[in-house]
């Protein structure tokens, strides 16, 4: 069985869900584990040939693939494995508090090794939030065992106190995702570094060459070390400020986000039945032109949805089947155009009318696809958030060392900051990682849309169509 056939498999498998079904996706996988082949590098040393060469490269190559093969079936193993143990956990006695105690532990520990393997975010993030949610439930339970049980020593007593408040500090890392965001600080601080030195060092060599004297020394090193420090602080207060994408998973399935639908489905009822009929409406059409109307009543009303709609995912669900019905009538539009152009038909009218449409709609695209007024809308709202974490670090470094060149000192400290704050901006509008293409797939053109099946399930029967 090759690797594809293999996945393939394991999928079907996963899908059934089962004891059994589990059970052999483990087997599966260490049955084939074993035949990857590993890589000898023992053959590069002195002295070897050209062709021993060629064959290593292609012994890399194949390690390189086995590698990944390696990680995307200990996923399927590991994902099975949590499950057989959550089937476990599920079967265990509200009364037996020691057992459940156990189970939640080996949990933990399970979902921590999946997490070495799954790379699709979304699987990632669904297991990162189910062993908070055992981290939380496994807290209670050894407080209640350990404040009701009868026959429970000191040492237990004191071990599992330990534990609870290490489940705290454990869950509160994950929930804030703080070694991210430490993380993002040091890689933040250590570019900001770099780029500082890189600056002096070529001004420093810039005048070196002009005027022939030495003017890199360990000052001019010594320079750099507060422009470290300040994007340090600075990094520090917008990752402290900033939802990393696993805080905002944790919002999707939060109450505050069900209560949000609830409201939106009662508010909007009339709109989203008007939505579901013009699709029904659709599917029925038999003509282009019939289909463009639509198109154009479907888009309406999805504006007038999305003008009601806070929360970007779904706002960028229902603007992906907006952009879907642009671009169908991008393409019966020039139908209509092309015909007239090839003397298919002599309907001028048609044609200026089709054509001005055409026009008209390349624009929506253009507009649509690159999210332009989410971009300006962004780049303004990190203009002033930026501007804001420079003046407080400025602030701060005054409070503390005063006589820092980066601290205050009149208004002239603030017309570099806010005039980083508003490059940065300029420059996120063209680079927003937003954009709604960014979405579509390279194979088969279809919008993956985050949290799709978490929106579609919240919905219910006003389901959200993709492109």
């Amino acid at each position: 069985m090759d690797p594809k056939q293999l996945v393939d498999t394991l999928k079907q498998l996963q899908k059934t869900n089962t004891e059994e079904s589990n059970k052999k996706i483990i087997e599966l996988v260490d049955n084939y584990l074993p035949t990857l082949s590993g890589i000898n590098l023992s053959a590069l040393k002195n002295g070897t040939s050209i062709s021993t060469v060629v064959g290593l490269a292609k012994e890399v190559k194949t390690a390189t693939e086995n590698k990944e093969i390696e990680m995307i079936l200990m996923a399927f193993r590991e994902r099975a494995n949590c499950t057989l143990l959550e089937m476990e956990l599920e079967k265990v006695s509200e009364t037996d508090k020691k057992k459940m105690i156990h189970l939640q532990g080996k949990l933990i520990k399970a979902y921590e090794k999946y997490e070495k393997y799954e790379t699709v975010q979304n699987n990632l993030y669904a297991a990162r939030y189910r062993k908070v949610q055992l981290l939380e439930n496994q807290k209670s339970a050894m407080k209640d065992y350990r404040q009701t049980a009868d026959n429970i020593g000191i040492f237990e007593k004191v071990s599992l106190k330990i534990k609870e408040v290490s489940n705290v500090v454990k869950a509160f890392l994950e929930k804030k995702d703080i070694i991210l965001k430490i993380k993002n600080i040091f890689k933040e601080s250590a570019m900001g570094g770099i780029s500082s030195f890189v600056l002096i060092a070529g001004i420093s060599l810039a005048i070196q060459m002009a005027t022939g004297l030495p003017t890199f020394n360990l000052a001019t090193l010594a320079g750099v070390m507060p422009v470290t420090a300040y994007s340090a602080l600075t990094s520090l207060i917008r990752n402290i400020s900033t939802k990393t994408g696993f805080q905002q998973y944790q919002y999707f399935q939060s109450e505050e986000f069900k209560e949000f639908i609830e409201k939106f489905k009662v508010e909007n009822k009339d709109l989203l039945l008007l939505l579901q009929n013009l699709q029904t409406e659709k599917a029925n059409c038999n003509s282009n032109e019939e289909k463009i109307k639509i198109n154009e009543e479907i888009i309406k009303v999805i504006d007038e949805l999305n003008s009601h709609i806070d929360i970007k995912a779904v706002r960028d669900s229902y603007a992906l089947q907006a952009l879907s019905c642009f671009r169908e009538n991008k393409i019966y539009c020039k139908e209509v155009v092309d015909a007239y152009l090839d003397e298919k038909n002599n309907n001028k009218e048609k044609y200026k009318q089709y054509n001005d449409k055409l026009g008209k709609i390349n624009m929506q695209i253009f507009l649509r696809e690159n999210s332009l007024k989410e971009a300006v809308l962004s780049a303004g709202k990190g203009v002033v958030k930026n501007t804001a974490i420079m003046v407080l670090a400025k602030a701060i470094v005054t409070a503390i060392v005063p006589e820092s060149t980066i601290a205050i000192h009149g208004i002239n400290s603030f017309i570099l900051p806010v005039a980083m704050a508003l490059t940065n901006g300029l420059i996120e509008i063209p680079t927003y990682n937003g954009k709604l293409k960014y979405k579509e797939t390279s194979d088969n053109k279809k919008i993956n849309v985050k949290e799709k099946e978490k929106i579609e399930k919240l919905f219910g029967n006003f389901k959200l169509q993709y492109a």
